[in-house]
């Protein structure tokens, strides 16, 4: 986790000062409000750690292709493939800003060496679909988004106080003025891309192939949807993309110009944020971890499955309304929208239960966790 965490916050760097190297300029600080973003707390490792790779990928790609530097074939094959190999839609979404970056700069003649750098990667994507096709994946062929699943994909994309995090609930003191803050955000956030294409419009014309890949991922959000063969949600996983993208181009143009007074103000405000969010997620993983280690304890001295339910009980009951929950019931789920703690701390006692059926450990056993107790 420490390594996704840490290769987010270099990777994202490195992109943004991609078309200017020297550059001091106060939005280098926003990728480093979402180093604990929605999909680090989902668990969704393997895609942190495939954007932070597709990240440098881009940063990469720019330096040579605006620079007019030689590219090391070499690195784009190994880069392909470890894309591919840690999620699919970083991989895509590599695809889709190469032929874009490759379109708009008129650099046809790179296509042939990107497309023999990217053949092994390719020939692996083949064979996990023929393979998917064979297994014939569940799932609409491609479903479009509602008003209100892309709001709420947006909004827990950019939240940088998030209240479905399992230790605080929306009745949390100060919840409501953060939630207030989260909505401002995103509502900055998603404007970014816009914003370029406003500045372009009044004369910043200048890496307009950088433009393009924004725009090319901005409406890759819309275009895939909300579920496309049995993947769900796959537009969210262009919205980093897009937004990260488009700052590089807001840098890359001056804006907003260092030293000024929007600069400045905008390093105030963004400074301001990183430690309130330090502050919040300190003193809530605090709270956390005790009640967790309260919880533990408990559990481990339940000395007959009864008992052990009995303790389960109390903590799962509580809800979301309930102006005092702890948010530990949560932990004890088997949602996948929720981060849980399964019952392998009674497995000691030999009781057949599912363990992160997410993936972790891959259970493929009948019921949910919750069966062990629904019995009693």
């Amino acid at each position: 986790m420490s390594l996704c965490v840490i290769l987010l916050a270099l990777s994202s760097t490195y992109l943004l000062k991609s078309l200017r190297h020297d550059a001091d300029s106060p939005l280098l600080l926003i990728p480093l409000l979402f180093l604990f973003n929605t999909f680090f707390f989902m668990g969704e490792l393997a895609y942190v750690l495939g954007l932070s790779l597709f990240f440098f990928y881009c940063g990469y790609l720019f330096r040579r292709i605006h620079r007019s530097e030689p590219i090391n074939w070499w690195f784009i094959g190994g880069a392909s493939i470890a894309l591919f190999f840690c999620h699919f839609m970083p991989y895509a979404t590599a695809i889709l800003v190469t032929l874009t970056l490759c379109l708009t700069e008129s650099r046809i003649g790179l296509l042939r060496p990107f497309a023999i750098s990217f053949a092994p990667s390719m020939g692996l994507t083949i064979w996990y679909a023929i393979e998917r096709w064979f297994l014939k994946a569940s799932g609409p062929v491609w479903e479009f988004w509602t008003v209100h699943q892309i709001a709420g994909r947006l909004l827990a994309a950019f939240c940088l106080f998030p209240e479905f995090l399992p230790w605080v609930g929306i009745h949390a003191p100060g919840m409501k003025a953060f939630a207030l803050l989260n909505l401002v955000v995103a509502i900055l956030l998603i404007f970014v891309v816009p914003l370029c294409v406003v500045f372009w419009a009044k004369g910043r014309a200048g890496n307009r192939g950088v433009l393009a890949c924004a725009l090319a991922c901005a409406f890759a959000v819309i275009a895939t949807g909300y579920e496309f063969s049995g993947m769900l949600s796959p537009g969210e996983r262009f919205i980093y993309p897009a937004v990260w993208i488009g700052l590089c181009w807001l840098i890359g143009a001056w804006i907003p110009r260092e030293g000024s007074l929007a600069s400045r103000g905008l390093t105030v405000v963004l400074i301001g944020l990183l430690v309130c969010q330090i502050l919040f997620l300190q003193i809530n993983v605090g709270a956390a971890s005790n009640g967790l280690a309260a919880l533990y304890s408990k559990l481990r001295s339940a000395n007959s499955r009864t008992e052990f339910c009995a303790i389960y009980e109390t903590y799962v009951q509580q809800s979301w309304e309930k102006p005092h929950r702890t948010g530990v019931d949560l932990l004890l789920t088997n949602q996948p929208s929720a981060p849980r703690l399964p019952y392998y701390l009674y497995l000691e006692e030999k009781v057949e239960a599912p363990i992160f059926q997410i993936g972790i450990l891959s259970y493929k056993g009948p019921g949910d966790n919750e069966d062990l107790c629904k019995s009693q």
